[in-house]
């Protein structure tokens, strides 16, 4: 009989993840921010999330590849190793980052795709379909509690240490030397973790499988999840920091609210019903969907807090069943042989990552057609990618 509760590697495995961003939110909470502020321009700032997507698919099926030769721990502080290049080079370029986005881009890529192929690997082994919501809510709890601190920590540093330097945005490198030390922490923490090692990674069967028929619903899902992330993301962190002035002010607007949802999110991880996974998805859609139409429809404060309560109601309705669902498919789908788990969430990745790549390669391209601060033209592209999880629903319950 399965168990709801998850296991003590699992949480092993969970606090790994949580470092992990703790490393990530204190450098890209405001990355989209920072390169703005180098170059208000919406068009070129996209290349940095192009080649972010692109390079993570190629590190992410690498990943499968390292996996056969070297243990999982190995991999992981390879991961590490590239992210921590990557700041290390921000820290050595400070504003002449914004000449080198295209590098920049593709170490971040690479190093969060080796990461993401080893740890999702590692998440399906230890969670089961019956434990899976409990274990993506203990998740999200705790990331949202980390997501109240630090945002609200990043945005004083940003915000108090130039003045107290001399050195402008001394506060974003102070943040990138942080990361540095949390991601050596790491390195050492892999050794508590379960090791795991495949005997074989085939990318011919992985192209076939992202092929297949029965991976229709499951790829056109994925794909457009990514075209979502690099279509709009930019788009609204750049419309908050306009709104609220300051990095500081950012972060202490997600502080507010994460305090508010952490408990909402942990208890739903455990209430949500597995029988009933497709309405929690509608839901959160359409909550999600409503949000971003009153917030770019007035693009002000109160529009920019209407839309956050939408999005912490709505985000875990969506994201929780949606995340079980594809894990227990791919478990099913391979007879939870490890494997083939392996390529099967490569199979998947594929249609993630030409989903990022497409979503910010064609936002690119409409800017250039309608200009990068033709804001008329600019609402009109976010509402029409604000559609996307009420399309994304219609896959996932076809699954």
């Amino acid at each position: 009989m399965l168990q709801k509760n998850i296991s003590n590697n699992a949480y092993k495995t969970l606090f790994l993840h949580l470092l992990f961003i703790c490393s990530t939110l204190l450098t890209t909470s405001f990355i989209h921010v920072l390169l703005w502020r180098l170059r208000s321009d919406f068009g070129y700032i996209a290349y940095f999330d192009l080649m972010y997507g692109l390079l993570m698919l190629v590190g992410y099926v690498f990943s499968g590849f390292l996996l056969s030769v070297f243990s999982s721990k190995n991999i992981f502080r390879l991961s590490f190793f590239i992210l921590i290049l990557m700041y290390g080079l921000i820290l050595y370029l400070r504003e002449s980052l914004i000449d080198h986005l295209i590098i920049l881009g593709i170490l971040q890529g690479i190093g969060c795709g080796i990461y993401w192929g080893t740890y999702n690997l590692l998440q399906i082994r230890l969670t089961n379909d019956e434990n899976r919501e409990h274990f993506f809510g203990v998740m999200a709890g705790l990331f949202t509690i980390l997501a109240t601190v630090l945002p609200a920590l990043a945005g004083f540093l940003i915000t108090y240490l130039p003045g107290q330097v001399g050195l402008d945005y001394a506060g974003y490198y102070m943040l990138y030397a942080l990361s540095i030390s949390v991601l050596l922490i790491m390195a050492g923490y892999v050794e508590l973790l379960p090791v795991y090692s495949l005997r074989f990674f085939r990318f011919s069967q992985v192209l076939n499988i992202a092929n297949s028929r029965r991976f229709k619903y499951f790829s056109l899902y994925e794909l457009l999840t990514g075209f979502s992330e690099t279509a709009s993301k930019l788009l609204m962190v750049v419309f908050t920091y306009l709104i609220l002035k300051t990095e500081l002010s950012m972060g202490l607007y997600s502080a507010l609210f994460g305090l508010i949802s952490a408990i909402y999110i942990y208890t739903l991880g455990k209430k949500i019903d597995i029988r009933k996974r497709s309405i929690f998805i509608l839901a959160g859609a359409i909550l999600i969907f409503f949000g971003k139409v009153v917030f770019i429809s007035f693009l002000n404060l109160d529009a920019l807090i209407f839309d956050r309560v939408m999005s912490t109601l709505g985000g875990p309705l969506f994201g929780f069943p949606a995340a079980a669902i594809i894990l227990s498919t791919v478990e099913n789908r391979s007879n939870f042989m490890i494997e083939m788990e392996s390529q099967y969430l490569a199979a998947r990745e594929i249609a993630l990552g030409f989903g990022r790549f497409f979503g910010a390669l064609f936002f690119i391209m409409y800017v250039s057609v309608f200009g990068s601060h033709n804001m008329d033209m600019i609402i009109i592209w976010f509402l029409i990618v604000s559609t996307i999880p009420i399309i994304q629903w219609y896959f996932i319950k076809r699954v």
